[in-house]
């Protein structure tokens, strides 16, 4: 009776084992995907931000310099 009981207690002792195992990786998943999502983010706003100054600069440039004094490539 008492290796039953025995075995009984390491069965428990490893399901709570297994069940906290699962809940700190599920953790550490969260802050991985966590952590890739907020780089993810923060790259498509650099990006946005670039995108849209070469578009503000390209637009200067063809507004202020009328092409009259540009140099054409020869062809």
């Amino acid at each position: 009776m008492t290796e039953r009981s025995g075995g009984f207690g390491k069965i428990v002792l490893w399901v709570v084992i297994g069940v906290v195992g699962i809940i700190v990786a599920g953790q550490i998943l969260g802050w991985i995907i966590g952590a890739l999502w907020n780089i993810l983010v923060a790259t498509l706003i650099i990006a946005a931000i670039a995108g849209v100054s070469l578009l503000v600069i390209g637009a200067v440039r063809r507004s202020v310099g009328s092409g009259g004094d540009r140099r054409q490539l020869p062809r």
